[in-house]
C-alpha cells in the first residue's frame, strides 16, 4: 500500500518525532511504500502570501511554490474523496470522544466556496443561525 506520512515538528528528539520515526520504520518494513513527508525538514512555508491569494484561481501559477506537495498530496487524495467526508466523521466519531458524554456535537460545512454564490452563502448563513439558536 501507498502510505503518506504528514508530520511537522521543529524538535528532533521529540517524543513526535520517535513516534514519527516508529511509523515509517514499522510500515517500511511491512512493505508499503512511504513517502516520509517531514514539513519542518523540508523547510515547508505555510503562510499564504498576497501573490498567492491572488494566483488562487490560476492553477499553474498557484502552485508554483508548493507543487511537489501538491503532487504528494494527488497521489493519495482519491483515496480520501472516496471515503466519504473525513472531516466530518473526523468531529462526529473521535473528538467526540474527548467531550461530556452525550454532547452536543454539530457540523456545519459550506463546500466549494470557490464557486459558491451569493445566494448560497445566504442559505448557509440562514442555516447557521437556525441551528445555533437551538444550543
Amino acid at each position: 500500500m501507498r502510505v503518506l506520512v504528514l508530520f511537522a515538528h521543529p524538535v528532533e528528539t521529540s517524543f513526535g518525532a520517535g513516534l514519527h520515526a516508529t511509523v515509517v520504520e514499522t510500515l517500511r518494513a511491512r512493505g508499503h511504500e512511504v513517502d516520509d513527508c517531514d514539513l519542518n525538514a523540508e523547510r515547508f512555508d505555510p503562510v499564504m502570501t498576497r501573490q498567492d491569494r491572488v494566483d488562487y484561481y490560476d492553477v499553474p501559477r498557484n502552485r508554483g511554490r508548493v507543487g511537489p506537495y501538491v503532487d504528494r498530496l494527488l497521489k493519495e487524495a482519491l483515496d480520501d474523496l472516496l471515503m466519504g467526508d473525513p472531516p466530518r466523521r473526523f468531529l462526529k466519531r473521535s473528538m467526540r470522544l474527548n467531550c461530556a458524554p452525550g454532547a452536543r456535537c454539530d457540523y456545519l460545512a459550506h463546500y466549494d466556496m470557490d464557486h459558491t454564490t451569493p445566494e448560497r452563502r445566504g442559505q448557509f448563513l440562514k442555516t447557521a443561525e437556525r441551528r445555533f439558536s437551538t444550543w
